[in-house]
């Protein structure tokens, strides 16, 4: 037929209208048309009668029906199919962006963050698509299209439909099923149980040849590039283009790997290690200096190292706090200064004083797990409401992809000071109630704060500032996955990325000072000439007394004065019914 359009706008009168032709596939040919009901562009794709002959309407029909169920940013959703006379089609958005074939034609290679940008985006798609039990079968530049610099995969149904037809039927009608430069292995082979990482090889070749300005095989005829691929390791990326980070190759490595089980086993894995998170994984087949390859010496001597920093890192955290909350009572009790513990008493009396800390971070991170199963429960009982699970995926797919795109549009350096700043008043925000408190505790001698009628207040203060600084941890630490994922370094952003970890230990050593002042600190109760004191220190030529009565510090050579033990012990700041009791210390 020399000029099929207005064959078509027969075939499809009332329905659309075909405006032009806008490319041809291996399997279809795809026009641009009018919606006339919607009064909208879109793109139709006619299938080859070669390939309706060969498939059969009514098998490409129910099965195309199975990609209408995808709802995903990163996927072109399917608007309509059908048949009219012997013609197959079916409709999409129009994408006006061109695909990343189209780009690759102008520029040759992309730019190291947008193709790895490009990728991601494919790995989110694909892998909502496999946890639905589809699988894509022809990812390839001219099927993933650019909608305002953001990927769209499509091409899911033609893919779909041909993958159980045989080879040599779809060959015998002139028919490739499948691109060479990009097929896995094992579709090479012929292998049907394809599966996520069949996928998974083929956007690592796209990413290759969006990088590399080529793909990883390449050959005069087909059947030379599917021998390569199985008998050949693909090619050192960074040998071609040497400003393609390690970690990057070390992503693109694992994707071609030639046996299936030695690559990354989700596409959402590939996705995470592009941002260079690779877990556990050794990466197999890695090109890169031996001294970065991991070895089970090495991995022994880095947990080492691990362990011993943390060990260094919490005894460090620990005497510090033991150090300033003894300086803190003793001060309030104007305790001289030897008679403050030695340096292996700081530890402990800084495991005292943060371990109701931990308990509450502890219960606050309990909730919080209860919280998300909760959620995750109720999400799935949604999804299974007729009706209304399509639209709630739909509002929760959408909302994820708006807060994802908010962040990755966003400058680094704005966050970066966005964090930090937030940080600090958040800080200053649930500090300022207690400021009366901090300050009777830490720069005057007044007992009232420390009486027994401001436990209920102390109480408060240390849930308030556990939650704050279990809160300024966890987003220091989603705040450090954020630039590990941007790749972003220095300046403002290594101030605040440091500076955010020196105020949460900075709020967790604060909010210590009071709750030691009101924990372990009874002492033994005695009466001095007669009035009720109590014993902070004795030695063996002296007692360091604190009078209830006069609150002072007295240091009293054994002998001079008459000192009887009670035989009980009490809270400097208890009331007097309680000194000449066995009332326990409130």
């Amino acid at each position: 037929m020399s000029d099929p359009i207005p064959h078509l706008n027969a075939a499809l009168e009332g329905r659309y209208s075909i405006k032009r032709e806008l490319g041809k596939g291996g399997m279809a040919t795809v026009y641009l048309a009018e919606d006339l009901k919607h009064r909208r562009d879109v793109a139709v794709k006619v299938l080859f009668p070669e390939l309706v002959s060969v498939v059969g309407a009514e098998r490409f029909l129910r099965e195309i029906e199975i990609v209408a169920r995808l709802s995903h940013p990163h996927i072109l959703s399917l608007l309509d199919s059908g048949q009219v006379g012997a013609l197959l089609y079916y409709t999409m958005p129009h994408v006006e962006g061109g695909s990343v074939r189209d780009r690759l034609r102008r520029e040759k290679q992309l730019p190291i963050d947008e193709a790895v940008e490009i990728a991601s985006e494919v790995a989110d798609a694909l892998s909502h698509a496999h946890s639905r039990g589809v699988i894509h079968r022809d990812i390839k530049p001219s099927n993933i299209m650019l909608d305002s610099g953001h990927a769209v995969v499509t091409d899911f149904g033609i893919a779909l439909v041909v993958h159980d037809v045989a080879t040599d039927r779809l060959t015998a009608s002139g028919l490739s099923p499948g691109s060479p430069e990009y097929m896995s292995p094992e579709q090479a082979a012929g292998d049907h149980q394809l599966d996520a990482r069949s996928d998974v090889y083929s956007l690592g070749c796209v990413l290759f040849e969006m990088l590399a300005g080529d793909p990883p095989f390449t050959g005069s005829i087909p059947r030379a590039i599917l021998a390569k691929k199985l008998m050949e390791s693909a090619p050192n990326l960074r040998v071609v283009r040497d400003s393609v980070p390690e970690h990057v190759e070390r992503a693109v490595t694992i994707a071609l790997a030639k046996t299936p089980a030695d690559r990354f086993r989700t596409a959402e894995e590939f996705s995470q290690a592009l941002s260079g998170d690779f877990g556990d994984r050794v990466v197999v087949g890695a090109r890169s200096a031996p001294a970065e390859v991991p070895t089970p010496g090495m991995s022994g001597s880095r947990l080492a190292g691990v362990v011993a920093a943390v060990v260094a890192g919490v005894g460090a955290l620990l005497t510090t706090v033991g150090f300033l909350s003894t300086r803190a009572y003793d001060y309030k009790l104007q305790i001289p200064l030897e008679y403050t513990p030695s340096r292996t008493d700081f530890p402990i009396v800084g495991a005292k004083a943060l371990f109701p800390t931990f308990v509450f971070c502890f219960a606050a991170v309990v909730a919080y797990v209860g919280l998300r199963f909760l959620w995750r429960g109720a999400a799935r009982g949604l999804h299974r409401v007729p009706g209304v699970g399509r639209t709630f995926e739909s509002l929760q797919q959408r909302s994820t992809e708006a807060w994802r795109r908010l962040w990755r549009t966003a400058e680094v350096a704005t966050v970066a000071d966005a964090y930090f700043l937030g940080g600090i008043i958040a800080a200053v925000a649930v500090i300022s109630p207690f400021r009366h408190l901090l300050a009777g505790i830490a720069w005057t001698t007044e007992p009232e704060v420390l009486s027994c009628s401001f436990r209920t207040l102390h109480f408060t203060y240390h849930v308030a500032m556990s939650l704050l600084t279990a809160c300024l941890a966890i987003g220091w630490y989603a705040f450090v996955g954020y630039l590990r994922r941007r790749r972003a370094t220095g300046g403002r952003v290594a101030l605040a990325k440091w500076g955010g970890l020196a105020w949460v230990i900075i709020t967790l050593i604060v909010l210590t000072l009071p709750w030691r002042l009101l924990w372990d600190n009874t002492h033994p109760r005695a009466l001095l000439d007669g009035e009720p004191t109590y014993i902070l220190v004795e030695t063996e030529a002296e007692w360091v007394t604190y009078s209830s009565k006069t609150g002072g510090m007295e240091r009293i050579r054994k002998g001079q004065r008459r000192l009887e033990l009670l035989g009980t012990e009490g809270y400097l700041f208890e009331d007097s019914e309680s000194f000449l009791s066995d009332i326990p210390p409130c």
